[in-house]
């Protein structure tokens, strides 16, 4: 049987978006194919690689800056689309960060069934990671779409906490048995990643469209929401190429303040291979998906980070055009001058004989000299209007780029308003070297600010009690800020919200036999 396209039809995907190849093995692991009892035949299909993270960070989770521990599972899967059966060879790469407990096992799932597990055993490490080839045979799996389901947990052994808490990470994807249909769930294509922390809160990241075809410009369906009895979804992101180890965010393609579903954008991107990171975060625990791409050489070129400066179209010099030359008006042939010719000269008649007087012949009168025509003047051959000088185009102003300014607002600033009694206390791990603390039950401090993200930075400890928080009135959260040790300085609270003019408010409950509430500082994040 055929187990994905022909020649033919691959040869119509671009080469920057054949990934890799996932074998259906057969010979290779012979070995493993005897005691299974299965045929096998040999094919290759393209295929994507995926990865699942889950976070947990007791103080509060805080983009992108502050992440707490996490357990990455990245694995190379057949492309969606693309049928498969027989034995199919997974490789995986199990990473932890910051783990305080050692991880148990992987699993692989056909919905709730386990088809596969791998025990494990690394950490606890700050960063530490194993790989290898899950090998897991399809041929009892019904014919359709399925979910198929990696998983790993690491136990979080955190001392503040009780119980054995552990924290988990599972990529649901799809693929194709034998077949495409029927259908599971409601779309063809899905990718989610859950991450979810033992009795406490599921958070789920998703992508609907298909993976081969993210590159620049495309519009993504996204999903970000809590899993089933999961907490209320209160900060989710897109972006690209992000290093939150290292607190860089990367492309920020969008952040929301809560559940999301709809489609993103993915902005230009330079070619070469990329990374598309989604996250929901309940503010602690938080499902994170990764799907790489390669954005292909002839596609748009990178977003800048700055706004250039555009270059003015240059006005051309404007050459003067020649005034034509005038063809001369040709002069009238002139009049020629008329001189008068003189009548014939009388001869004078002798003296007479006295006789009778004969009438003398009257002297004819010379004709008068005609008027001279006058010799008309050539006109002139008109001056050409110079062409004006143009005027050169204005340069226009350079539109200035995003800049994200973070504040910290230290307890010793005017711009906090203290209500009730609070009292101060020094210690040289505090902003500033001081706090402000209460035992007061209603006790408020507030801070107006302007900008789209807020953390309460304060001390915990075993005699810590609680505080609610308030943005812009309306409650956010409840804080404990209990731990068995004094730590001076922890975030207690972060929250991303629309960029604009807020304030946060934090109320001390006066807890029985821990009271104490206490305000070191506020980060305020602004982009300008």
């Amino acid at each position: 049987m055929s187990l994905g396209r022909s020649d033919a039809q691959r040869s119509n995907r671009s080469p920057e978006r054949r990934t890799g190849r996932v074998v259906v093995l057969a010979a290779a692991i012979a070995l493993l194919a005897g005691p299974l009892g299965t045929a096998f035949s040999v094919a290759a299909v393209p295929t994507i690689t995926l990865e699942s993270q889950a976070w947990w960070r007791r103080e509060g989770i805080v983009v992108p800056e502050f992440v707490g521990a996490h357990i990455h599972v990245k694995a190379t899967v057949p492309a969606d689309g693309h049928p498969v059966d027989g034995l199919l060879a997974i490789p995986v790469t199990v990473t932890l960060h910051d783990a305080r407990g050692s991880t148990d096992y992987f699993r692989v799932g056909i919905e709730d069934d386990v088809i596969y597990q791998r025990d494990l055993q690394i950490g606890p490490c700050h960063d530490c990671s194993t790989s290898f080839t899950a090998i897991i045979d399809l041929s009892r799996v019904s014919k359709g779409r399925h979910e198929l389901r990696l998983t790993a947990n690491n136990p979080d052994e955190d001392p503040d906490l009780s119980g054995d808490q552990r924290m988990f990470e599972s990529t649901g994807y799809q693929i194709c048995v034998r077949s495409c249909s029927p259908r599971y769930r409601d779309a063809d294509v899905h990718i989610e990643a859950r991450g979810w922390y033992e009795d406490f809160d599921y958070q789920n990241a998703r992508i609907d469209s298909d993976p081969g075809e993210i590159q620049s410009g495309a519009l993504v369906d996204v999903r970000f929401g809590p899993g089933a009895g999961g907490a209320r979804t209160r900060f989710a992101g897109a972006y690209i190429d992000p290093n939150f180890h290292a607190g860089d965010a990367g492309i920020v393609v969008r952040e929301w303040s809560g559940e999301f579903t709809g489609s993103v954008r993915i902005p230009n991107v330079a070619p070469g291979p990329h990374r598309l990171v989604l996250l929901a975060s309940d503010g602690q625990n938080a499902g994170v998906l990764v799907v790489q791409f390669t954005q292909g050489p002839g596609d748009p070129a990178p977003t800048p980070t700055a706004t250039p400066t555009p270059t003015a179209t240059p006005t051309p010099t404007a050459t003067a055009t020649p005034s034509p030359t005038l063809d001369p008006t040709p002069s009238p042939a002139p009049t020629p001058r008329v001189t008068p010719t003189p009548g014939p000269t009388p001869t004078p008649s002798p003296v007479p004989t006295p006789r009778p007087t004969a009438a003398p012949t009257p002297r004819p009168t010379a004709s008068p000299a005609p008027t001279p025509t006058p010799r008309p003047t050539a006109t002139p051959a008109p001056t050409a209007a110079p062409t004006p000088t143009p005027k050169p185009t204005p340069k226009p102003t350079p539109k200035p780029s995003p800049v994200t300014v973070t504040t910290i607002v230290a307890d010793s600033s005017k711009s906090i308003t203290w209500t009730g009694r609070w009292s101060t206390a020094r210690h040289p791990s505090y902003q500033g070297d001081s706090v402000h603390w209460t035992k007061s039950s209603g006790a408020k401090a507030s801070l107006v600010f302007n900008g789209s993200r807020v953390s309460w930075i304060g001390p915990t400890g075993p005699t810590r009690g609680k505080a609610k928080v308030y943005i812009d009135g309306n409650l956010k959260a409840t804080v404990d800020l209990y731990s068995a040790k004094f730590r001076a300085s922890t975030v207690l609270f972060a929250l991303a919200i629309p960029d604009g003019n807020h304030r946060i408010s934090v109320v001390a409950l006066g807890t029985s036999n821990r009271p104490v509430v206490a305000i070191d500082a506020f980060k305020v994040v602004d982009v300008r």
